[in-house]
């Protein structure tokens, strides 16, 4: 008996248990930093994914065999060196490359980007007007003063004031946010509303082109890009934080091989670890500790049960409980680090108990979050590269904007044309069309005019002979993230009426309870190195926590 009780006394520490809701990349991100650290096996990591896959919103889907087309995350945005993809993509030897594709090779050295159609795809706008379009939207939404603007006040407010729209005074924003709402709606969802108000409403300045159709048109499509850019619509977005993202420098680029190539390095690096994935695994409920937790056996538990059956007793020395369904399961946790995205957050798809503070929800509540949809095509032939390696149709509906980009290098010289939809663009994606073949049959449409029509370009060159463009693609993906109940949305943006520290909020620790994603982070949000970023933030938290 007086061995046994020796053998006890020398037992090693158990490992600490850290459950990571989520697959995505902040998730992943947790688990690789603390397995970077844990040779002495102090951390026992377990990771639950509701999907298939790992991944989250960076989502390689096989379009064709051995070519996985990036459905969601698809850049390195701003990649210098102290992006943390950039850093990563070191460590794992993976090569990132320039994201334009022009000039690549003999066939592109002519190739055209930024080519800019109207009249369904059958002429080119001129690029003295585009250009004119272009400095205007810009200094509107990017360069303006801080004129009295609030917290309500939104970019599309800022555009307003620029095209001289009767009452477009960002100062009237200043009440609740039921108020800032309804201003905001009326004062348009998109630029077309606003610029059409603006031909009823003679330009205060005389500039002729306000008053013109096609440069109303030339400003929708500006917002479209904008809004793919920053994830909300130019009406949502907060002109009060526009400057809060804070640049890394450098280009966009892509890792070689895309982001399949990334997520099979970092499961390598997991798999080769005794961290375990479970698929299929949706969480509903996480019961934690508001007090950070110990895995030291407390006190009381120390005096005996006091009639407590065991399950009470393991409650007590492990404060961490989460439920799932799918299958149905229990797990205990010492600590638990939620990466579920805010639009999972915002529909109250997990339940906390005891409950998150009010403080906690309304910053999850005022936070936006966006949508991106994209549209990946394969073709037989890369029929576009010779002319134009990134094109778009504008249109007087800013729903009906299509913005084309030869993905054609970035898959091994596959033939892939990507199309990016963004703000009621996207949404109408979503919520128009029966199945994904309309979808197609539209977009054909707009490339038979491009290039069948026999439209001139500035240089006078005339459209492709007729029969030139395939029927359809021979292999396609349509995305709906607004639609995917595992994301309902893309990336976050801010939102009129949220603030820079909801942003600290949302990323609180709760005691045992933890929680990263690219909406917890306040400089890099809708990015995947701002994902990235916060796992390790999350995981060193850990390790000091625990001081392993």
């Amino acid at each position: 008996a007086h061995h046994g009780a020796h053998n006890s006394a020398m037992k090693p520490e158990p490992p600490t248990k850290v459950v990571i809701v989520g697959a995505g990349f902040s998730g992943l991100s947790v688990a690789y930093h603390l397995l970077q650290n844990n040779d002495e096996r102090c951390f026992d990591i377990q990771i639950l994914e509701a999907r298939d896959r790992v991944g989250g919103r960076v989502h390689p889907h096989e379009l064709v065999p051995d070519v996985h087309v990036d459905m969601g995350g698809q850049w390195v945005h701003e990649a210098s060196k102290r992006n943390p993809i950039v850093q990563l993509c070191d460590e794992l030897q993976i090569p990132l490359r320039y994201q334009t594709t022009k000039a690549q090779g003999k066939e592109k050295a002519n190739a055209a980007s930024n080519v800019v159609f109207h009249d369904m795809g059958k002429s080119v706008v001129p690029k003295g007007l585009y250009k004119t379009a272009s400095r205007f939207f810009y200094k509107a939404v990017d360069d303006y003063e801080d004129r009295g603007i609030t917290k309500y006040t939104s970019l599309q407010d800022m555009l307003n004031v620029a095209l001289q729209l009767p009452h477009a005074t960002p100062t009237r924003f200043q009440n609740d946010d039921s108020s800032s709402s309804s201003s905001s709606s009326s004062s348009s969802s998109s630029s077309s509303s606003s610029s059409s108000s603006s031909s009823s409403s003679s330009s205060e300045d005389g500039s002729e082109h306000k008053r013109s159709p096609l440069f109303q048109q030339i400003l929708n499509y500006l917002t479209h890009r904008k809004e793919c850019y920053e994830g909300g619509r130019l009406h949502e977005l907060s002109a009060n934080l526009d400057d809060m993202y804070k640049s890394l420098g450098g280009p966009d680029e892509i890792p070689v091989g895309g982001y399949h190539n990334v997520l099979q390095k970092i499961m390598q690096a997991i798999e080769a670890s005794d961290c375990t994935i479970q698929y299929n695994c949706d969480v509903e409920k996480i019961q934690y500790c508001p007090d950070i937790g110990t895995t030291e056996q407390p006190e009381q538990q120390k005096q005996g049960n006091n009639g407590k059956d065991d399950e009470e007793e393991d409650i007590a020395y492990h404060p961490l409980w989460i439920e799932t369904k799918n299958p149905q399961t229990r797990i205990q946790a010492d600590y638990c680090v939620c990466t579920i995205p805010l639009g999972v957050l915002q529909h109250r798809k997990i339940r906390f108990e005891p409950d998150l503070d009010a403080r906690h929800w309304k910053a999850i509540d005022r936070i936006g979050m966006g949508l991106l949809n994209k549209v990946m095509m394969v073709f037989e032939t890369d029929f576009w590269s010779e002319r134009y390696e990134r094109f778009c149709v504008v249109h007087s509906d800013p729903t009906k904007i299509l913005s084309f980009d030869d993905c054609t290098e970035d898959y091994g010289d596959l033939p892939v044309l990507g199309m990016l939809l963004g703000g009621d663009a996207a949404r109408r994606l979503e919520d128009d069309f029966e199945n994904d073949e309309a979808v197609i049959d539209e977009i054909m449409a707009a490339l038979r005019n491009i290039f069948e029509a026999g439209g001139d370009d500035d240089n006078g060159e005339d459209g492709k002979e007729a029969g030139s463009i395939p029927e359809r693609p021979i292999a396609y993906k349509v995305s709906r993230w607004n639609m995917d109940p595992y994301a309902y949305g893309s990336y976050s943006f801010t939102k009129t009426g949220s603030t820079e520290g909801d942003y600290d909020q949302v990323g609180k620790q709760r005691g045992n309870l933890l929680f990263a994603g690219e909406h917890t982070s306040k400089h890099h949000h809708s990015t995947v190195h701002g994902a990235w970023e916060t796992g390790k933030r999350e995981a060193e938290r850990l390790m000091r926590m625990t001081k392993k």
